[in-house]
């Protein structure tokens, strides 16, 4: 009996030795494949490997999804989120259902020209990656922030940056973008050294909404 107990005893420890490496090992590796979330209405279908939360790995609700990603090959990185030295791009997900029925909201390709306007100073200058930057007032609600939209047609690209970039890897401390696709807000946010590539950050962030939107479908 003794030696079945003992048998027994090390296959248990065996089994729990296992799962604790493989939950070792997903954590650091960010999980594979891809897992569905419910933002708000919507059901979005992502790569585990750009979740920014670990524990998220395994999918349900959530009000906002928070996605990392490597710039500029916009490769999932959320296992290496602590890594120094990377370039890195977040974006979260809302659902914009709620926000369309509100009959003060914006879109934000909108949001240029009607909500930003009012408090933009007068003077503008153009940027060598083709686009124009705009100061805000002392006074408004987005001083310490400059404005930079692309021409003729602003709608396509509007990102709002600090004036003085610290050299933070936080979100907060970076530029923000924002559109609103498929029935989604999608905000992105990256460090002004981007800007000067800010046609292919479109062209990525787009595709991205549309490989979201074929998932969902499915």
């Amino acid at each position: 009996m003794l030696r079945i107990f003992l048998f027994l005893l090390a296959l248990v420890f065996a089994a729990v030795t296992g799962l604790v490496a493989r939950r070792i090992y997903t954590d650091q590796a960010g999980g594979a494949g891809f897992v569905s979330f419910y933002v708000g209405a919507q059901t979005v279908t992502v790569d585990r490997a750009m979740i920014r939360d670990n524990a998220l790995r395994d999918g349900g609700a959530v009000n906002r999804l928070d996605l990392v990603l490597n710039w500029p090959d916009f490769k999932p990185a959320g296992a290496n989120i602590g890594e120094t030295g990377r370039e890195l791009v977040f974006v979260a997900i809302e659902d914009a259902t709620l926000k369309t029925r509100n009959q003060d909201d914006v879109d934000p390709a909108d949001r240029p020209s009607q909500l930003y306007a009012r408090f933009l100073e007068q003077d503008t200058a153009t940027t060598g990656e083709g686009l124009v930057l705009r100061r805000f007032k002392t006074n408004s609600p987005y001083a310490g922030e400059e404005l930079f939209v692309a021409t003729p047609d602003e709608r396509a690209f509007a990102a709002r940056c600090p004036v003085a970039a610290t050299g933070s890897a936080m979100p907060e401390d970076r530029c923000l973008w924002q559109i609103r696709a498929n029935g989604l807000d999608v905000h992105i946010r990256f460090t002004r050294r981007v800007l000067a590539n800010w046609l292919q950050l479109t062209e990525q962030v787009q595709a991205l909404v549309q490989q979201l939107a074929v998932r969902r479908a499915r």
